[in-house]
């Protein structure tokens, strides 16, 4: 197991050469604490070929995830075709498919 610790700004702004490396600050969430690179973490670096170790804990790498994935999507109403409640979903609905709210997915996809 390694303990690691999250780099700093300044860091980051830097490669091991000490040369600007182009990328700027950490993203705002970067805590800059020290954390465990766990082994179940290393082997799974291994297996998915990742030659570098990570440079945020994983909570901080979670919330970058996060953060990418949600930001600047599209929501469209829509009613659902089992309770008619309204809902959204992150896509354009068509008439060809029903649309469930949560708790109707939720049921539909146990029902598989």
């Amino acid at each position: 197991m390694v303990r690691l610790r999250s780099k700093t700004n300044r860091e980051t702004e830097r490669g091991s050469s000490g040369e600007p490396n182009g990328l700027g600050a950490n993203p705002p969430g970067d805590c800059g604490r020290e954390f465990t690179f766990t082994a179940g973490e290393q082997e799974f670096y291994a297996e998915k070929g990742f030659q570098n170790e990570p440079v945020r804990c994983r909570e901080c790498r979670n919330n970058r995830k996060n953060a990418s994935r949600n930001e600047n999507r599209e929501m469209y109403d829509a009613v659902c075709a089992d309770c008619g409640a309204p809902t959204k979903v992150p896509f354009l609905p068509r008439n060809d498919k029903p649309i469930y709210c949560s708790a109707c997915y939720a049921k539909h996809r146990a029902q598989r």
